[in-house]
């Protein structure tokens, strides 16, 4: 075989939708610059349940918007005050993937967790950009 150093070999991309996931990985992320100043971020693999692997960065803050807390209170409860990244490895949840074009590039993200039993009955999940109602049932 022969092996080219930049052979990339390009994944297929998930459709955008809800999925049952589990954590692959997870390792403290680059800090990133915001609005509140260096946000420390965690870099997250999730595998979902169709085989694809979709990696995140997420900013890990605490708060009412913070997308890491939400990932927390998930999979390792609420109670839960002091984290290592190692501690989410393995742990499943349910997400909602969206596309990101940036460019000529598309991107999926991981934009919301939530609990595996919200979407095994099919309950209604609400999409917060939209401020519509989405079954997310019927995305799969």
């Amino acid at each position: 075989m022969t092996f080219f150093r930049y052979q990339q070999q390009k994944s297929p991309l998930p459709e955008e939708g809800y999925y049952f996931a589990k954590i692959k990985g997870c390792k403290e992320g680059k800090p990133r610059d915001t609005v509140m100043g260096q946000t420390p971020t965690a870099f997250v693999n999730f595998e979902l349940e169709n085989g694809l692997m979709v990696p995140q960065s997420i900013l890990v803050y605490w708060g009412p918007t913070s997308l890491f807390e939400k990932l927390v209170n998930v999979t390792l409860g609420e109670d839960v005050d002091k984290v290592e990244p190692e501690d989410l490895i393995g742990k499943t949840c349910a997400v909602e993937i969206r596309h990101n074009h940036v460019e000529d590039k598309t991107y999926a993200n991981v934009v919301d967790v939530f609990p595996e039993s919200e979407l095994e009955t099919g309950d209604e999940v609400v999409d917060e950009d939209e401020g519509n109602w989405l079954n997310d049932m019927d995305d799969m």
